[in-house]
């Protein structure tokens, strides 16, 4: 009985280890995608100042990903680094992905009609009110 019990827990450990070195590998991976992504600096130099900078997550604020640069002159936004004209932007939902099992942010999501990315996921984190904030300066930017 004893030897089963020994057996068990070493299998399970040796499952565990296995399940922790996935998922640092999985870690690292985000990790190395990240140092790719476009500084706002970048863009800046490319775009120009924007009218409006709506700021998605201020702890990555140096990242594009993590603001909206909005162009209401040129008729474009910079969402995730990347141009996005004004027309091919239809709307706005924010989206709370959380579930019972895990806290997770909430999104906004911009539908657009670019063939290869008909939605646009922008994380702003688990603060209702920021997000609701956010949603409300997009939705007016939309607007006008």
């Amino acid at each position: 009985m004893n030897q089963i019990i020994v057996i068990c827990l070493g299998i399970f450990t040796l499952v565990w280890f296995v399940y922790a070195f996935m998922k640092q590998k999985q870690l690292n991976k985000v990790l190395d995608n990240r140092s790719d992504t476009k500084k706002v600096q970048v863009l800046l130099d490319e775009y120009g100042e924007p009218n409006e900078l709506i700021v998605l997550d201020a702890t990555r604020i140096e990242e594009a990903e993590a603001v909206v640069m909005i162009y209401q002159d040129k008729d474009f936004w910079v969402v995730m680094g990347r141009k996005v004209p004004r027309n091919a932007i239809k709307d706005a939902t924010c989206n709370n992905a959380s579930t019972p099992y895990n806290v997770d942010d909430y999104q906004i999501v911009l539908r657009t009609t670019l063939d290869d990315t008909p939605f646009i996921w922008l994380h702003v984190g688990n603060d209702r009110n920021r997000a609701k904030e956010i949603f409300e300066k997009i939705q007016a930017s939309l607007i006008k």
